[in-house]
């Protein structure tokens, strides 16, 4: 039974831990990309959100002036209110 078991374990499957390193190489992997991403994009948002918002008030302002253009030129025409 001796001479069985050591030629069977000469031939069995090693458990390696090749699975294993390329599950935590694959995690690192993983994890590194996801910080070099947040780092890329931590202050995108602010940056979006600050020119989204000058534009938008930009664009209020010359709302605002074609407003007020519009009621001068109603008002110097003798346009009746009633």
């Amino acid at each position: 039974m001796q001479a069985f078991y050591l030629v069977y374990a000469d031939f069995r499957p090693q458990r390696s831990n090749f699975a294993m390193n390329l599950k935590i190489n694959g995690m690192r992997k993983l994890l590194l990309f996801k910080e070099i991403y947040a780092e890329a994009f931590r202050d995108w948002t602010f940056r979006m959100l600050t020119k989204y918002f000058k534009a938008y008030s930009w664009f209020c302002f010359a709302l605002l002036i074609l407003v007020i253009y519009a009621f001068i030129y109603r008002v110097s025409t003798g346009f009746v209110f009633a």
